[in-house]
């Protein structure tokens, strides 16, 4: 057994209850198991509980062994002065009375079928651990906690929106301009896609947005890439970005290019090159993220794109959509309140067709279908924060099938 099951069985209380008592001996009620802690400090805060008639109130720690405790160096940290019961699995006496904090074991009070469920799913060799239980999964559970793994992945990439956010010291449309500007580089070039933006704010470059070839140079100049042109554009170009390099003071980057391993269709260059002929409609597209015409961003953006060269697919503004415009509008909508805003980027993702990557075929072999972007993009939070770790006490779907086990 793993510390996180043992964990879960005392949230969810799933032990024997009967006559419980401390290790020495005290009557033992428990009327709150607490709050579950998953980052640094007590397993669970605001417990209650009542020791041999006296009402405590504080953190509950729990331990496979009672020398964990010490194995830890929790009587080192000032952290765990409130923890008002110490929960473990085996009782070791001499243990216990070093410690001296009131003590609850739990060996011979969980159920061996709760045990053994667990432990197949652990040791499950399907990437989906619960693959062969699927079918006993309640419809209502499946669909509660796809609807939360939406909003999970929506609130985890707002923390990088986040800290754009606030690099661009809280101007919207620049934030939404660093952010499109990344998937531009997708995984490989993110981060020096990321930099030509910052390097190029909107307010200097919508100063030349009707100037495509000054655009190019400024874009190439500062990614350090003029010369991955043809020669004559080299020239011209390089011409055109001392001009304006000098009268702006700026400066190549230093951040080094990915070009391993990449299709030619997504090379630096031909990203590079969309990239400054995609500035010139920024602003309106930001426009329409923040707005109730979010449902309509893709056709708009497609119409308003159709004359780049070469030319952004509607794939690549699939990409682009679903990972930044909305995240984007979420993160919007939740620091100016815009609840309706909220909702829509909840729901726009319903309307477009499943993603088709490795996790969403995964699924597919469990015989979980994605009928839409919104699921896929639920399935593959699901997959990747959850099933690929084994983390089955903290997902609902696992919880739903360790219950039956009782």
């Amino acid at each position: 057994m793993k510390e996180e099951l043992l964990q879960y069985i005392w949230k969810q209380q799933q032990f024997d209850q009967n006559d419980l008592r401390t290790t020495d001996g005290e009557e033992l009620r428990i009327l709150n198991p607490g709050v579950w802690n998953h980052l640094s400090g007590p397993d669970f805060s605001e417990a209650r509980v009542e020791i041999g008639g006296t009402l405590w109130v504080g953190s509950v720690e729990v331990h496979m062994n009672a020398a964990d405790w010490f194995t830890h160096k929790h009587h080192l940290d000032r952290n765990y002065d409130n923890v008002v019961l110490h929960v473990v699995l085996e009782n070791d006496h001499a243990q216990v009375k070093k410690l001296g904090l009131p003590t609850l074991a739990l060996n011979g009070r969980i159920g061996s079928n709760l045990i053994k469920t667990y432990h197949q799913l652990q040791i499950q060799k399907d990437h989906i651990p619960c693959q062969s239980y699927l079918d006993d999964v309640e419809p209502m559970v499946w669909r509660h906690w796809l609807d939360r793994m939406l909003v999970q992945r929506l609130e985890r990439k707002t923390l990088a929106i986040e800290h754009i956010f606030e690099r661009c010291k809280q101007d919207w449309l620049q934030t939404f301009h660093v952010l499109l500007s990344g998937y531009f580089g997708q995984n490989q070039n993110k981060e020096p896609f990321q930099e030509v933006a910052l390097t190029l704010p909107m307010k200097t470059l919508l100063k030349i947005a009707d100037r495509p070839r000054e655009l190019k140079a400024l874009a190439f100049g500062v990614a350090g890439l003029l010369e991955q042109l043809e020669e004559d554009e080299h020239q011209e170009l390089e011409k055109l970005y001392r001009f304006q390099s000098a009268k702006l003071s700026l400066e190549p980057l230093s951040i080094p290019w990915k070009f391993g391993r990449i299709r030619p269709a997504a090379a630096p260059k031909v990203r590079l090159a969309q990239w400054a002929q995609f500035v010139p409609y920024t602003e309106s597209l930001y426009q329409r993220s923040v707005r109730s015409d979010l449902r309509d961003w893709l056709r708009s953006a497609d119409l308003q794109l159709q004359d780049i060269r070469p030319k952004v697919s509607r794939g690549f503004l699939e990409t682009i959509y679903i990972n930044a415009v909305v995240p984007f509008a979420f993160f919007y909508a939740r620091q100016t309140g815009n609840n309706e805003l909220m909702e829509l980027s909840l729901d726009v993702l319903h309307d477009l067709r499943p993603e088709k990557n490795r996790v969403v075929r995964t699924w597919a072999a469990a015989g979980i279908d994605a009928k839409n972007t919104k699921e896929s993009q639920s399935l593959i939070e699901l997959y990747t924060h959850y099933c690929d770790a084994k983390k089955c006490v903290l997902c609902n779907v696992g919880q739903s099938i360790m219950r039956q086990a009782l």
